[in-house]
């Protein structure tokens, strides 16, 4: 499935690229084009001595354009291990590379994982497929695990109306077409030439993986992570934004959906009603859910506060506004900051 390879016996650095880093690009195919929803169903990366290439099971149906895309079936998936096993034998391949590379009576190098568009979706497909296996941010940091999108770099470099795609910098950096496009690996080895061109690694961007979670958070959450469903690990439905505006519209007597309901093809029938008591029959009414934005788990802490702070007084007080974009609970609101949006449609709270 992989082999791991030495470059020499004494070896002063991971890689030439970044001194200290034991650098490593990597891919995903998957069940379809979301990173919150769909599945990855194999896992390739390439360079620093690690060669790995694996199919990876999935029960989720693989979308018809995502088959058409890179050729792989649910038969091809059967009997092959779960992500969980083969992120564990990849990493696995990079603790026997970083030993390796580690000069003596020196330091192992860090883990750098270069993916193309990998803030948009291979780098968060990865967080959240830990989550969903169980497999804790810790086993990241102990191999020092940084993040560089070598997508950003592109920009930074080529002019605008040159094409960035990862097929259109191998032919720009080798002259070459790129044939064997979405297999995994294969698209490893091409990002990896890319990776080591000169003007796109001198605008490498990298990052640690905490500060990637910190910025993703601020920016562009890693939506719904913080709820998934604790019995099945599946989408959870947040439906605090509709019974903010129910309360808003009716008050008190509002009837009201419980505030985190399972959304799983398992029908686990899961709910939670984490601040608020359900009224009269204990279901609350019908009506249309909403996915929550959420904070990632880095800030747990912040989304249990948050979260606790959102009860039927503060909402009907007028002290939690409803964002006119995500539909959520506004963060500024909730922490009584000035908010450009109140007043505006579909993000009502009374003024200071």
């Amino acid at each position: 499935m992989c082999q791991a390879k030495s470059n020499s016996d004494k070896p002063t650095s991971a890689d030439p690229l970044f001194d200290g880093f034991l650098t490593v690009a990597f891919d995903f195919e998957t069940t379809g084009v979301s990173a919150a929803r769909d599945r990855v169903v194999q896992v390739g990366a390439f360079g620093a001595g690690i060669e790995f290439n694996s199919l990876v099971y999935t029960s989720k149906k693989i979308a018809d354009g995502a088959h058409k895309v890179h050729g792989i079936s649910a038969a091809d998936l059967k009997g092959k291990p779960a992500f969980g096993e083969v992120l564990g034998a990849f990493l696995s391949e990079c603790d026997t590379a970083r030993q390796q590379h580690t000069p003596r009576g020196g330091q192992a190098p860090k883990v750098l994982l270069v993916a193309h568009n990998g803030n948009a979706f291979d780098f968060r497909m990865l967080i959240y497929e830990m989550h969903r296996h169980d497999v804790g941010l810790d086993v990241l940091r102990a191999r020092g695990v940084h993040f560089w999108d070598t997508l950003v770099s592109a920009r930074a470099v080529n002019r605008k109306g040159i094409s960035n795609n990862l097929g259109a910098l191998f032919e720009q950096v080798t002259g070459d077409s790129m044939v064997g496009a979405h297999d995994a690996l294969f698209d490893c080895k091409a990002l990896l030439r890319v990776a080591h061109h000169p003007p796109f690694s001198a605008a490498a961007q990298i990052e640690s993986l905490d500060a990637w979670l910190s910025r993703i958070s601020s920016k562009s959450p890693l939506r719904g992570l913080d709820v998934f469903c604790p019995r099945c690990k599946d989408d959870v439905w947040d439906n605090r934004a509709l019974n903010a505006g129910r309360i808003l519209q009716h008050g008190e007597a509002a009837k009201l959906c419980p505030d985190l309901v399972c959304m799983s093809e398992a029908q686990c029938g899961w709910k939670l009603w984490p601040s608020r008591q359900p009224r009269g029959d204990g279901v609350g009414g019908g009506g249309a859910r909403t996915k929550i934005t959420a904070v990632v788990v880095a800030r747990e802490d912040d989304a249990k506060q948050q979260a606790a702070d959102i009860s039927a007084e503060a909402i009907a007080a007028g002290i939690v506004g409803v964002c006119k974009t995500t539909k959520a609970p506004c963060k500024k609101c909730l922490a009584h900051k000035k908010c450009a949006n109140v007043g505006s449609p579909g993000h009502k709270r009374k003024t200071e």
